[in-house]
């Protein structure tokens, strides 16, 4: 997961690491099954309140979108090339929400994740690979009972025939920005000297006076 990643900074270079390698994916439905009796890896105990149950086609805009809320497992497919799936999801408590993809035990997809607000026409969070392997998770989502986000899924190559499921469950409260989030508290780096740190809670924060390039994908720490 990303929000588990962790950066090794020495002087001013970072290595990030992350996941070798995406095979053998684990089936979502049977690490779900493992941990219906316990709150293990991530997966609480308020994702088994409500049920599991197919998309229903057309789901292409929000208009068409399928209902869902937390605790559901929606079972999708890309239909047709460059097909895209809407969900409409309507919180049941307050507090955060996590949504993903993952495997539904017949492909491994490669998912692409967009949250837009309570309109269906601004984008609040986007993920591409936060999930397991090539699929997508957005955690952190602020909600109150009633609160209505929509989930866009689609397929980053546009491929079609490819399965997966949309999981929307409890989700967790986003981790404290780090202290070298900014330019003005960026953290000194004497020579030779090694520092651990994190990426991890860190926004994109570019000054308006930048004089260099800032990747604007992930979270920014400066030294």
């Amino acid at each position: 997961m990303l929000d588990r990643r962790r950066a090794l900074v020495a002087l001013l270079c970072a290595v990030v690491l992350v996941p070798s390698s995406s095979a053998a994916l684990p089936n979502l439905a049977a690490k779900i099954d493992a941990a219906k009796q316990a709150d293990v890896d991530g997966y609480r105990p308020a994702l088994f309140k409500a049920s599991t149950f197919n998309e229903s086609e057309p789901n292409d805009t929000p208009a068409e979108a399928d209902s869902a809320s937390v605790g559901d497992i929606v079972v999708a497919s890309f239909q047709v090339t460059g097909d895209e799936d809407w969900f409409r999801i309507e919180s049941t408590l307050s507090g955060y929400l996590r949504v993903s993809t993952g495997s539904s035990g017949v492909t491994s997809t490669d998912t692409v994740l967009e949250i837009y607000d309570q309109t269906g026409s601004t984008q609040i969070a986007f993920d591409d690979d936060a999930g397991l392997g090539l699929f997508s998770s957005v955690d952190h989502l602020a909600v109150s009972v009633g609160t209505v986000i929509f989930a866009r899924v689609r397929h980053f190559t546009g491929l079609s025939g490819d399965d997966y499921v949309l999981v929307v469950e409890e989700g967790t409260p986003p981790p404290p920005v780090p202290a070298n989030n900014e330019v003005a508290t960026a953290q000194l780096l004497e020579c030779n000297q090694v520092f651990i740190a994190t990426t991890v809670g860190a926004t994109d924060v570019i000054p308006s006076n930048a004089c260099l390039t800032i990747e604007t994908a992930g979270g920014d720490v400066f030294y």
